[in-house]
C-alpha cells in the first residue's frame, strides 16, 4: 500500500527549482507520501492528502548562479500526532533510507 501523510498534516506552501523534476516527484510522493496534484512539463503541484497544493516543484535546465537554484537545508511538515510521525519513519525504514539522528 501507498503511503499518504495523514489527514491534518499540514505545510505552508513551499517553491523549489529543480534540475530533475521526475525524481523530485518520485521522492516526494513515494517517500514522503505526497500527491500529486497537476502536472505539466516543467512543473509539478504536489498536495497533501487533501489534494491542497503545497509544494510546487519547477525544473530548470542550467542554473548560472544561485539565484536559479535553490540549496534547501531544513524542511518541515506538522504532523496531526507522534503516531503520525512515527508512521511516517517506520515507511521511511522500510524503504531502507538512513535517517540520520535529529
Amino acid at each position: 500500500m501507498k503511503y499518504q501523510l495523514p489527514a491534518g498534516s499540514k505545510i505552508k506552501l513551499v517553491a523549489l527549482r529543480v534540475k530533475d523534476l521526475d525524481s523530485m516527484i518520485d521522492f516526494y510522493t513515494q517517500i514522503v507520501g505526497m500527491t500529486s496534484v497537476k502536472r505539466t512539463e516543467n512543473i509539478s503541484y504536489l498536495g497533501t492528502n487533501e489534494h491542497q497544493v503545497s509544494l510546487t516543484l519547477r525544473k530548470i535546465d542550467n542554473p548560472t548562479d544561485g539565484r536559479d537554484a535553490s540549496n534547501v537545508t531544513r524542511f518541515a511538515f506538522k504532523m496531526p500526532s507522534s503516531s503520525s510521525l512515527k508512521q511516517l519513519l517506520l515507511h521511511v525504514k522500510n524503504l531502507g533510507l538512513k535517517l540520520t539522528p535529529i
